[in-house]
């Protein structure tokens, strides 16, 4: 190992190489439970400054047959970021630089350690924005956000991030760099257009979750910034949910800009601090994006989708939305539980009109395992991603250093995918703590991505997971 450090000094220098306990520690842990339930920690920490670098770390991991994870922000629940077999954590955090925004073209450029909330507020000043707006509490870093295929505020009209990458620079586990997209003729035009008359390669690469390459450079198609943009909010008792998804439905066909449905627990902490009041019975909480190019397009928009709303029994909730979505505005919502920092998510998607089987079975699992209380906070999140909901409900973990209440918890996890799995959900990205099953049951489109793996990755270093076993 001593070796191994010493030849990754040699390459970025004896300061961006770390391997000491501490270290090891921070890096051994992620949002969610990752590490609680699966465990491991890296053997060395790594911080390359140039694709040239990451190149050359990738070599020699191949040559020494060492794992590799890549690790960008720590935010993913699924624990692939977790370095299960020790070896070297890749953290892209000094590439981190926005190489262009291109107005003309309508893309921005970026390292794959930049923040997306930084290309966020770039992109502001020049009247454009970001496709997405992801809803994290650490920023996430656009590498990372093309292997998790981000979602977030504006998914409804727009989609994940996938639709919207037109360029990415891949180094492949034996440390090959490739261009994917416009820019692959490295000629006059640069980043434009994702297609090059060759199968979707870059398809192949998004959501794949670290297991076939590391991001070094991201192009991504941007939107104009709309002239007005605001929330309203509406909800609905707990026994209208089939009223409130006929609204989520037609709101989705006149094109609204965003939905998220919340439910009670997550404002469970202003409520009780009497911050804000949510009448009962309302359960449902639905904060609406509306937006338009002028007063006169948003007025229509919000007229429409108030109308709607109310044909079906939705009760207008004032301000709230103001006060729950978007960046730092989040006052309202979560918070609460003894330890909020640790979390426990499931991320899945469902069609739009099983949301009222879906929540019930969530509802019934988290009684089932004592976890419908204040304690755990049950929240429940689903973005409306145009012809299905994304859900992501999360639990506020209390106390993550007790052995019977992790192990509660992982039952509890376990149980609800397989169930999940069962009606016909599919996840947002396969991670490490998921029950085998929940892989198993994709049957060939499982195996093919295998066969990918091994061809790409034979020795399998970069990033063992799942889709290797």
């Amino acid at each position: 190992m001593s070796h191994l450090i010493q030849n990754l000094i040699n390459i970025v220098g004896k300061e961006h190489v770390a391997h000491s306990a501490v270290d090891k520690l921070v890096y051994s842990h992620v949002a969610g439970a990752g590490g609680d339930f699966i465990g491991g920690e890296p053997d060395v920490i790594v911080m390359p400054g140039s694709t040239a670098e990451v190149s050359r770390i990738m070599q020699i991991a191949t040559r020494t047959r060492t794992p590799v994870v890549p690790r960008a922000a720590g935010s993913y629940h699924g624990g692939t970021q977790i370095p299960q077999q020790g070896g070297i954590v890749v953290d892209l955090g000094r590439m981190n630089r926005i190489l262009e925004i291109d107005e003309e073209r309508m893309i921005v450029v970026a390292q794959g350690g930049a923040s997306v909330y930084n290309v966020m507020r770039q992109l502001d000043e020049k009247g454009l924005r970001f496709p997405q707006q992801p809803q994290y509490t650490s920023a996430p870093t656009i590498g990372a956000a093309v292997a998790c295929n981000i979602s977030g505020v504006r998914v409804t009209r727009w989609g994940r991030l996938g639709e919207h990458i037109i360029g990415l620079e891949v180094v492949l586990p034996n440390g090959e760099i490739l261009m994917l997209g416009s820019n692959a003729y490295r000629t006059k035009y640069g980043h434009y257009h994702r297609y090059m008359g060759t199968p979707d390669i870059m398809g192949l690469f998004v959501n794949s979750g670290g297991i076939l390459g590391l991001f070094t450079e991201v192009a991504v198609r941007v939107d104009h910034r709309m002239a007005v943009t605001d929330e309203i909010s509406y909800g609905w008792p707990r026994d209208k949910i089939d009223d409130m998804v006929k609204a989520i439905y037609w709101l989705q066909r006149y094109d609204v800009c965003d939905v998220t449905t919340l439910n009670r627990w997550n404002y469970y902490s202003a409520l009780q601090r009497g911050k804000i009041n949510i009448p009962e019975p309302i359960h449902f909480i639905n904060n609406i994006s509306v937006d338009g190019h002028s007063k006169e397009e948003y007025d229509i928009a919000e007229r429409r989708f108030r109308d709607i709303c109310e044909k079906y029994g939705g009760t207008d909730l004032g301000e709230l939305g103001r006060f729950t979505k978007g960046g730092p505005r989040y006052h309202a919502w979560r918070g609460g539980a003894l330890w909020t920092g640790r979390e426990f998510s499931l991320m899945f998607y469902h069609p739009t009109f099983a949301l009222s089987e879906v929540y019930d079975l969530y509802e019934k699992k988290c009684r089932k395992y004592g976890l419908w209380s204040p304690r755990y906070l049950p929240t429940w999140f689903s973005n409306t991603e145009q012809n299905v909901l994304y859900s992501y409900p999360l639990l506020g973990e209390t106390y993550p250093e007790d052995p019977a209440e992790v192990n509660n918890l992982k039952e509890w996890y376990d149980e609800i995918h397989i169930e999940l799995t069962k009606l016909g959900c599919v996840e947002y990205l396969i991670g490490d703590v998921f029950p085998k099953v929940v892989v198993d049951g994709l049957g060939p489109a499982y195996e093919f991505v295998k066969r990918i793996k091994r061809f790409v990755d034979p020795d399998n270093i970069m990033n063992p997971s799942h889709l290797w076993r």
